[in-house]
């Protein structure tokens, strides 16, 4: 029974300075200024997946379509940059929010601005000049002619 006892305090000893350094660990993952910087990193992290937008490319005969579905986003907030091969879409989104306490004369003011911006490559040159884009019930479209090459003939 002896041994029993002293086997059983060896695996006691031995978990505890893990134990020990598991919770040290812990303790130092969730105090700031650590658990500030994670957490930062996760609300960046968290916040990429958010900053892309769905959109919907179809490639017919003599133009593009592209949709791109923009719940909420007015058209005041969108920027759209023509490239001979490609569209840039930009949204831009600014919040600025007031808390005043009236039992004090403390008040709280934050404000923010997010630029989310989605690059779309086209495999053939576009007509720049005929493009055009509609906004509604936060649905954009751009209707984007294909640019027209010239035939050249080839002589003896």
């Amino acid at each position: 029974m002896a041994s029993s006892d002293k086997k059983n305090n060896d695996n006691q000893l031995s978990r505890e300075p893990f134990s020990q350094f598991m919770h040290t660990m812990d303790r130092l993952f969730s105090e700031k200024p650590v658990k500030g910087m994670l957490q930062s990193l996760d609300d960046f992290f968290g916040s990429m997946r958010e900053r892309n937008f769905p959109i919907e490319l179809l490639n017919k005969p003599t133009y593009y379509l592209i949709t791109a579905s923009l719940p909420g986003i007015k058209k005041e907030q969108i920027n759209i940059e023509l490239l001979p091969q490609a569209v840039t879409i930009t949204i831009t989104h600014t919040q600025s929010e007031t808390l005043e306490h009236p039992s004090s004369r403390f008040f709280q003011r934050k404000q923010g601005t997010s630029t989310v911006t989605r690059t779309i490559h086209l495999p053939t040159p576009i007509n720049e000049q005929s493009v055009t884009a509609s906004h509604r019930d936060g649905v954009l479209q751009l209707k984007l002619p294909k640019l027209k090459g010239n035939k050249i003939n080839i002589h003896e």
